[in-house]
C-alpha cells in the first residue's frame, strides 16, 4: 500500500513538472488611453502565439469622464502598485528590476520569460455551478503543489471577469493609414472592452482563509467560492480566473504569482432564463439616464415588480407598476450607479441605472 501511495504521488510530481505554467497578464488602462486599443490588439496577437497566456484588464476611473468599468479592488490596486502609466501591465505580479509594471516595448519578453518557468502548483476546478436565477456562481478550487516552502505565506486570488463591455475608448489610431483602428474615431463609440475585471473575488491580494496552514507535496487541497454576478453584467460573457501566489505581509515585491486557470461561466447556463432575461431587458426603456429627480420607464408589458439595486446588493426602493408607464422619484438616492431590476413571473432583466 505504502509502495502504490509513492508511486501515485511521484506520478503526479512528474506531471506537474512536465507541463506549462499559464501567464497571467494584468493590464491597466481607462477610458482616456489613447494607446490601449493598439495595446488590446498586440495581446491579443501574443495570446496566439502563447496559448497559456491569461489576460485580465483593471480599469481606473477618471475624475472628469464617468464609465461602468472600474471596480474599487482593482482601484486599489492601482493605488498600491503605484502605477504609473497607461497601458502597462503586469506578469505574474514578478517584478522587473524594481517595477511590478512595465510598458509595451517588453511585455514578449517578460512573456516568454514566465512561460518558461516551472509550474510548481496546479490548478483544477470542481463543482462549477450557475443559478440562473439568484445569479450564483459557485466552484471549488483545487490545488497540488509539487513543491512547498513552509516558510512562505500562500494566497488564492479570484477574479470574475466580463468580455466585450461596450463603451466609448479614446483612440490615437483614427488617422493610422492600414491601422485596424483607422476611422473609427479619436473617440471609438460602442469600443468592446476585453477582459474587464468586475470583481476581485478574494480582494486584490488574495486569501487563504480555510484553507490549511501546512501544505503537502502532492496533496490536493480545495477551496470553495460563491460569487454573485450582478445583473447589469453578462453571464454569458463571464469568466473566472484563479491565481495562487506567495504572499509577504509587507514587501508586494515578493507577492508573485506561481500559476494561474480560468473557466468560463457561460458553459454554466443551461437554460432559457438568461435570454429571456436580456429580451426582457431590451423591452423596457429609462429615461433620463444618468438621472436626478424623476425616472421614467416605458414597458412593452407590465412588470410584476421593479427595484432599484445597490452596488452591494441592498434593494434601495421597491415599485409595483399599475400600468406601461411608470416614475420613480430618485431625489433621495445618492449619487452612484445602481441596477434596475424588472421581473415579470420567472424573467429577471436588469439595467444599469446612474444617479446624479
Amino acid at each position: 500500500m505504502r509502495t502504490y501511495t509513492l508511486i501515485l504521488v511521484l506520478a503526479t510530481l512528474a506531471h506537474l513538472a512536465a507541463a506549462q505554467k499559464n501567464v497571467l497578464l494584468e493590464k491597466f488602462t481607462n477610458i482616456h488611453c489613447g494607446n490601449c486599443p493598439n495595446a488590446s490588439l498586440i495581446i491579443q496577437e501574443y495570446q496566439e502565439e502563447y496559448p497559456n497566456l491569461i489576460w485580465v484588464s483593471h480599469y481606473k476611473q477618471v475624475s472628469f469622464d464617468w464609465s461602468p468599468l472600474p471596480n474599487e479592488e482593482s482601484a486599489l490596486l492601482w493605488a498600491d502598485i503605484n502605477v504609473w502609466g497607461n497601458p502597462t501591465a503586469m506578469f505574474d505580479r514578478t517584478p522587473t528590476g524594481s517595477d511590478l509594471i512595465t510598458t509595451t516595448s517588453t511585455w514578449l519578453p517578460r512573456i516568454d520569460t514566465q512561460s518558461g518557468l516551472p509550474r510548481t502548483v496546479y490548478i483544477t476546478f470542481d463543482n462549477m455551478v450557475y443559478d440562473e436565477v439568484t445569479r450564483d456562481v459557485s466552484f471549488d478550487v483545487n490545488l497540488t503543489f509539487e513543491s512547498v516552502d513552509q516558510a512562505t505565506e500562500y494566497r488564492i486570488l479570484a477574479y470574475a471577469v466580463e468580455d466585450d463591455v461596450q463603451w466609448g475608448q479614446k483612440s490615437y489610431y483614427n488617422d493610422v493609414e492600414g491601422h485596424p483602428l483607422e476611422g473609427l474615431g479619436e473617440v471609438i463609440q460602442n469600443y468592446k472592452h476585453q477582459n474587464v475585471v468586475r470583481n476581485m473575488i478574494s480582494g486584490r491580494w488574495g486569501t487563504w482563509d480555510g484553507l490549511p496552514e501546512t501544505i503537502e507535496p502532492g496533496v490536493t487541497i480545495t477551496k470553495r467560492f460563491t460569487h454573485k454576478i450582478r445583473y447589469d453584467y453578462d453571464e454569458r460573457k463571464t469568466q473566472i480566473v484563479v491565481a495562487v501566489a506567495k504572499h509577504h505581509e509587507t514587501d508586494i515585491m515578493q507577492r508573485t504569482i506561481l500559476n494561474s486557470d480560468i473557466f468560463d461561466v457561460s458553459n454554466l447556463v443551461t437554460s432559457s432564463l438568461v435570454d429571456e432575461g436580456r429580451e426582457l431587458s431590451d423591452q423596457i426603456s429609462i429615461y433620463p439616464n444618468p438621472a436626478s429627480h424623476i425616472l421614467t420607464l416605458e414597458h412593452e408589458r407590465v412588470p410584476d415588480l421593479i427595484q432599484i439595486i445597490g452596488i452591494d446588493g441592498t434593494v434601495i426602493k421597491t415599485l409595483v407598476p399599475a400600468d406601461k408607464t411608470s416614475h420613480i422619484d430618485l431625489s433621495e438616492l445618492r449619487s452612484g450607479v445602481y441596477t434596475l431590476q424588472m421581473r415579470i413571473g420567472d424573467q429577471v432583466g436588469a439595467k444599469q441605472l446612474i444617479v446624479e
